[in-house]
C-alpha cells in the first residue's frame, strides 16, 4: 500500500562534526551537521565514494568511523540498498 520504488526514496542520514570532516577530507561530499535528506541515487554515489576511501590506509579510528557512516547510509535506505551494496 505504501511501498516506494527504490529510485523514489528519500531518507534522513545523520552526520556529526567528525563525519563531516572525514567526508570532506576523503572527497565524499559536503554535508551539513545533523540530519541530511538524501535521495537514494545520491546515497549510492556516496556509498561508492566511501568504498573508495576505505581502500586507503587510515588509522583504526578513522577507518571505523568511515565504515560506520557508510553502513548508516545503507541502513537508512533499508534492505534493498543492503542487497545492492552490502555492508562493509
Amino acid at each position: 500500500m505504501f511501498e516506494q520504488e527504490f529510485n523514489d526514496m528519500f531518507a534522513n542520514v545523520w552526520f556529526d562534526d567528525r563525519d563531516l570532516a572525514y567526508a570532506s577530507e576523503e572527497g565524499i561530499g559536503e554535508f551539513q551537521a545533523g540530519a541530511n535528506l538524501m535521495h537514494s541515487n545520491d546515497a549510492l554515489v556516496a556509498v561508492r565514494k566511501y568504498d573508495r576511501a576505505l581502500r586507503g590506509d587510515h588509522y583504526a579510528a578513522k577507518r571505523n568511523r568511515l565504515r560506520a557512516q557508510r553502513n548508516s547510509l545503507v541502513t537508512a535506505f533499508g534492505p534493498e540498498m543492503a542487497e545492492r551494496v552490502g555492508y562493509a
